[in-house]
């Protein structure tokens, strides 16, 4: 079943880009045919939400409190010229929350401004750390991408999840279970000395039974890495597609009292979610692709072992040792690059989570409140 789950995410994900041929192969499109700027993405538009931009989002947002403004105007004047109170204080009462939500609005995006300054900040000294435990001569050298628009950063958060994490994980897991069923053949392997019905048998290959759990063991996390690598990419294309329709409805539901509360949860999904998700998880992607590029991780590279150092661990070798600590430092960097991209998704939505009860108390929409429920998927997931 797990295995099952894989394939769809990996045929859905294959999908959302015109151009992907091969998941081992992928060309240098498919992130940004993953995230249009604008144009058509399998039947779906993304030039109407403008998701490709922040100012694209702006102007559409403020454009619709224009729109707002222009009806209330039209109302009050119909309350002026036939003389009914109740349209004209519908309207004074009105227009201070549409000038409430400009002031939100723009809010919103001039802390994109900081929020990229210090996601940049915190991206670099990651990047100071992984040049320490690299070997000078292969030094990272990717910078961060500045987030002045929606695009460059969920194809930034593509590009490492995909090309620098499904790729070298994908081809690793082809190489472990590989690995895996040659041991485990191997040590079924029998040497029976038996003449005249009489004698000894024994199985050669059998020390190697310690390594070949630990290989078994690190084609799960190779496996759990690309689910997980591939399940999030997923879920930012829907957030990317979709996310931005958020913002235009809950500003236009905010501006009347009978939608108000509806209108603030929209906003508060937006915000947590299309902002604040991806420009949480962007380091922890960034910090996976610069430490591939440090220790020199990629394709075709499995992570410390080969079936030949394997073979090598054989009893009549005498080489059990060194074949069973390379093993050993191969498992461990599997698990850290597995669970530092784990903690990174668990962080960004935990705090997305969080944040939207916050914003959705402050926005009219106390049924967004969900402090309660983040600390206890926390306290769940650790």
């Amino acid at each position: 079943m797990r295995n099952l789950a894989l394939a769809v995410l990996v045929f859905l994900v294959i999908g959302a880009s015109a151009n992907a041929s091969s998941i081992l192969n992928l060309p240098a499109s498919f992130c940004p045919g993953m995230f249009p700027s604008n144009g058509l993405t399998n039947g779906m538009t993304t030039s109407f939400s403008a998701a490709g931009t922040y100012t694209g989002l702006l102007g559409i947002a403020l454009l619709i409190v224009l729109m707002v403004f222009s009806a209330l105007g039209i109302v009050y004047a119909f309350g002026y010229a036939l003389n009914m109170e109740s349209l004209k204080a519908f309207t004074r009462t009105e227009v201070p929350e549409s000038v409430f939500n400009v002031i939100l609005i723009c809010l919103v995006f001039s802390g994109v401004a900081f929020a990229g300054g210090a996601i940049a900040f915190v991206a670099n000294l990651g990047l100071v750390g992984i040049e320490s435990i690299s070997s000078g001569s292969a030094a990272p050298t990717i910078a961060p991408v500045p987030i002045t628009s929606t695009r460059d950063i969920y194809i930034a958060i593509c590009s490492s999840y995909i090309d620098h994490g499904v790729n070298v994980a994908l081809d690793n897991l082809l190489t472990t279970s590989l690995t895996a069923f040659t041991l485990k053949s191997l040590m079924t392997f029998k040497v029976n000395m038996a003449p005249s019905w009489f004698g000894v048998s024994f199985q050669p290959f059998m020390g190697t039974m310690p390594i070949s759990n630990l290989i078994a063991m690190q084609a799960g996390m190779f496996d759990a890495m690309v689910g997980l690598l591939i399940g999030v990419t997923f879920m930012l294309y829907l957030i990317y597609s979709i996310f931005p329709l958020f913002l235009y409805v809950g500003v236009l539901l905010r501006s009347f009292p009978w939608t108000r509360s509806a209108g603030g949860a929209f906003i508060a999904l937006f915000i947590s979610f299309y902002i604040i998700f991806p420009a949480l998880l962007y380091p922890f992607s960034l910090y996976m692709q610069n430490v591939y590029a440090a220790l020199g991780v990629s394709t075709g590279g499995p992570a410390g072992f080969s079936l030949y150092g394997m073979l090598a661990a054989a009893p009549l070798s005498g080489m059990a040792g060194d074949a069973m600590l390379a093993e050993i430092s191969g498992f461990a960097q599997t698990v850290s690059y597995t669970a530092i991209q784990f903690l990174g998704l668990v962080i960004a939505f935990v705090v997305a989570l969080d944040l939207m009860g916050s914003l959705g108390d402050l926005l009219g929409a106390p049924s967004l409140s969900s402090g309660a429920h983040a600390n206890m998927l926390l306290k769940r997931v650790i």
